[in-house]
């Protein structure tokens, strides 16, 4: 499904289809007859369970690609390329976007990123100036989305519900999660809470236009996760 011409209208763009909270994003909209295009760096190919195509953060020439595909993108999930500075490429293909008529867009941001803060917290205080459609998505701890993100507050590992997902290779052996927290507990969230909330903010007719803080039902230690190995 990588390389025809899609036709239809209202295209939600997914980039970064590859990580979680995207592949989980595409099923809610498959499920929810909502058309939509992922993107990534890889393209997919025509065996891959949803449309895709080839798009990369830091390859301006990859922008256009999504617009060969669709007729229409009216709103895009943007999750962060795995660099330090992300407002410059990411202020680039948003402007891009822009041109092109979107009109909502919805950045994976975390917890502890604030608007005009590093990282994506550059990007979420570009959105709100600049006067578009908007919603930031500041989830708590989980699993391997933006490994830059986590680092923004002194940790390493990043998490999510039941950690089923997760390889179980770097922690099983020894038995060690190493963390900075001490006994410090975090309400680690699921990837599937995350892009449900992520889902609500692309196709709701009324656009959120603020950030959502997303944190888990339970608090829990570093020492209590790794129970669940």
């Amino acid at each position: 499904m990588a390389g025809p011409f899609i036709a239809c209208t209202m295209t939600v763009l997914i980039t970064g289809g590859k990580v979680k909270t995207a592949s989980c994003l595409a099923c809610l909209l498959k499920d929810g007859n909502k058309p939509f295009l992922v993107a990534s760096r890889s393209g997919g190919d025509p065996t891959d369970e949803f449309p895709s195509c080839r798009f990369d953060w830091l390859d301006a020439t990859t922008y256009a690609i999504p617009w060969s595909k669709v007729e229409e993108i009216t709103s895009v999930y943007l999750v962060p390329p795995p660099v330090l500075d992300m407002l410059p490429p990411m202020k680039a293909f948003i402007d891009y976007c822009r041109e092109k008529g979107v009109e909502r867009f919805v950045l994976l941001s975390a917890s502890v990123v604030e608007p005009g803060g590093p990282a994506a917290g550059k990007v979420h205080e570009y959105l709100v100036n600049i006067g578009v459609e908007y919603c930031v998505l500041r989830p708590t701890w989980f699993m391997g989305e933006s490994e830059i993100l986590s680092r923004g507050s002194g940790e390493l590992m990043v998490l999510s519900e039941n950690f089923s997902k997760q390889p179980r290779k770097p922690v099983k052996p020894g038995d060690n999660i190493y963390s900075a927290t001490g006994e410090g507990k975090v309400p680690f969230v699921s990837v599937e809470d995350i892009a449900a909330v992520a889902f609500h903010a692309l196709v709701d007719l009324q656009s959120h236009n603020t950030d959502h803080y997303i944190r888990g039902p339970e608090l829990l230690s570093y020492d209590e996760v790794i129970h669940i190995f």
